[in-house]
């Protein structure tokens, strides 16, 4: 489906509509798995989420109106009560879906009536009320293997006082893992092996900036080698972390959460996570920070533009 904005620039005596560009994964191909409210690639034509609601339990998909989450539609099917998201369907194509069998683990995307928006923007976000997460069963990393991966998350979060974990890869029995999230001492990334911390100290202090959205590139070379995590938070270079952990192919990605029953979940609100298998070049990178930078924090005046190449620009949102 292609999508088109109807802005309407007048010359003269005439009305002139100009299209919108293509949908980001349209932009930048070969998403791993993609998870988001709003459609991320103009030929996806399955649902956004799988919604539960608590006053009857009965389940409905989601899908998308003009390139947006259908809110109507999910607002007419929960009503009063309290819509829990079951699934968040992947849009990159792999059927990496994002699944919680728990009501008491799934995130909230009404609560009481009311759709859940990003603390700091006007966007639909899933609800994370510190117990909750969503879990690719499916590993993404093989072992032995040499694989870059970047995390695109927008994550707002809404309470800096826990450990917070935006996403988190663990073995099957989270002995191993690395995570990316807040600890409740005002660290900021996680790098975890059997449960000591390899190195969580980031220099970035509490508290976050409540737009935030990280780009996080891992350089996994194979079970018990050394990682490489280098982290872009607001599209600036933040901090880089070497360690090693023994994660293998059972590995496990959970989205808002360390472990898949919720364990320091996040307090905050979850709206986009894009993965990639290899390590994107600067203007495909410069391309989704503007495109999200764009989408989600759309305020007049609030950005800065900086020159990453002969004509690729990237966004980023102006400290107060």
């Amino acid at each position: 489906m292609q999508r088109w904005l109807v802005p309407l620039v007048a010359v003269g005596v005439f009305v002139v509509t100009l299209p919108v560009e293509a949908a980001i994964l349209d932009d930048v191909t070969g998403a791993a798995a993609a998870w988001s409210l709003r459609q991320l690639d103009d030929d996806y034509a399955g649902p956004a989420i799988n919604v539960k609601r608590t006053s009857d339990g009965a389940t409905q998909d989601i899908g998308f109106v003009g390139g947006e989450l259908d809110t109507a539609a999910l607002l007419s099917f929960v009503g009063s009560s309290t819509g829990l998201v079951t699934t968040w369907y992947d849009q990159s194509g792999n059927g990496r879906d994002a699944i919680e069998s728990s009501d008491t683990n799934r995130p909230r995307i009404v609560i009481d009536g009311v759709l859940q928006n990003g603390s700091a923007n006007i966007r639909p976000g899933l609800r994370y009320l510190g117990n909750n997460c969503l879990t690719l069963l499916e590993g993404l990393l093989e072992t032995n293997t040499t694989i870059s991966l970047q995390e695109i998350t927008v994550a707002p979060p809404s309470d800096n006082s826990l450990a917070n974990r935006f996403w988190n890869y663990a073995t099957s029995g989270n002995s191993s893992r690395f995570s990316f999230g807040i600890e409740a001492d005002a660290d900021f990334g996680v790098f975890r092996n059997s449960g000591s911390t390899v190195d969580a100290d980031s220099g970035i202090l509490l508290p976050l900036h409540q737009d935030i959205y990280t780009v996080v590139t891992n350089d996994f070379s194979g079970a018990g080698g050394t990682h490489n995590y280098d982290a872009n938070v607001n599209g600036l270079d933040a901090f880089t972390i070497t360690g090693t952990t023994n994660l293998i192919d059972d590995a496990r990605f959970v989205i808002g959460a360390q472990t898949p029953d919720g364990d320091r979940s996040l307090n905050g609100y979850t709206q986009e996570v894009i993965i990639y298998t290899s390590v994107l070049n600067s203007s495909q990178l410069a391309m989704i920070q503007a495109d999200q930078s764009a989408y989600y924090i759309p305020e007049p005046g609030t950005f800065t533009l900086v020159v990453l190449g002969a004509a690729t620009l990237m966004t980023r949102r102006r400290q107060s």
